[in-house]
C-alpha cells in the first residue's frame, strides 16, 4: 500500500524526535518540490508557452494551467523522490540503529 509523501515525512519526524514544527517542514519540503518540478517542465516547453508562463510568475495554480499534466506528475514523482533520498541520506549519520530500522519498517510502503 503505497501512502502519501506528507504522511511518511511525518513519521519519519517522528521517529527522528524531529524538534520543530513537523508541519511546517513538510510544507516546506512540499513546496519546493513542486516548485522544482514546475520550473523543470516549464524548461522543457515551447519559447511561447514559456512566455505566457512567466507572466503568471507569481501564481503556481496559474503556471500549473499551462504545464501539461502528465509531465507535471511525472516530475513531481521524480524530485520528491530524489529529494526524499537526499534528506534520508543527510540525516543518516545522525540516527541510530533503532531510527534506522523503524524507518527501513515503514519505507516499503512509501
Amino acid at each position: 500500500m503505497h501512502i502519501q509523501v506528507n504522511q511518511l515525512l511525518a513519521e519519519i519526524l517522528t521517529i527522528t524526535d524531529y524538534p520543530q514544527d513537523k508541519d511546517e517542514f513538510i510544507e516546506e519540503f512540499e513546496g519546493l518540490n513542486i516548485l522544482e518540478a514546475v520550473m523543470n517542465v516549464y524548461d522543457t516547453l515551447p519559447e511561447h508557452q514559456q512566455d505566457i508562463i512567466k507572466s503568471y510568475s507569481n501564481d503556481v495554480e496559474a503556471i500549473k494551467h499551462y504545464i501539461p499534466k502528465d509531465a507535471y506528475i511525472e516530475e513531481l514523482t521524480e524530485v520528491t523522490e530524489l529529494a526524499l533520498n537526499k534528506f534520508l541520506k543527510d540525516i543518516s549519520p545522525t540516527l541510530t540503529s533503532a531510527q534506522k530500522e523503524k524507518i527501513q519498517a515503514i519505507l516499503p510502503a512509501f
